[in-house]
């Protein structure tokens, strides 16, 4: 009977507003753990979609042909000097080489500028 006095006395009436308060600080808990998931998630997804697009660029990059020395990208990038006959001779040859032999950049090139140069 004296354990079950004491145990009773140990309890205290709440003060007013005491269990709300109580509600709003677990409410609070939640929504930062909420907020910490949601930012671990965050995280992952814009990791992930990075390591995508990096990949994807090793990719396209390792997909390029290289015909007559050059590389697709460089082909573009010198087309229009190529088509003004603004390149030295081994450039030109290069470039030559490339768009006769080169399946996208070929068609690419006499579809923007019409037939080759050299």
């Amino acid at each position: 009977m004296i354990i079950k006095s004491d145990r009773t006395k140990r309890w205290a009436a709440c003060p007013e507003g005491g269990l709300q308060q109580l509600v709003d600080e677990l409410h609070a808990r939640r929504r930062r753990e909420f907020l910490k998931r949601l930012a671990s998630t965050a995280t992952v997804v814009v990791a992930l979609g990075a390591g995508g697009y990096v990949a994807a660029g090793w990719l396209r990059q390792a997909m390029e042909y290289r015909y007559g020395g050059l590389t697709c990208s460089e082909v573009r990038r010198l087309a229009a000097d190529y088509h003004a006959k603004r390149l030295d001779l081994e450039t030109t040859r290069k470039m030559t080489i490339h768009l006769k032999k080169c399946p996208r950049c070929g068609p690419d090139y006499r579809e923007k500028y019409g037939e080759l140069v050299g």
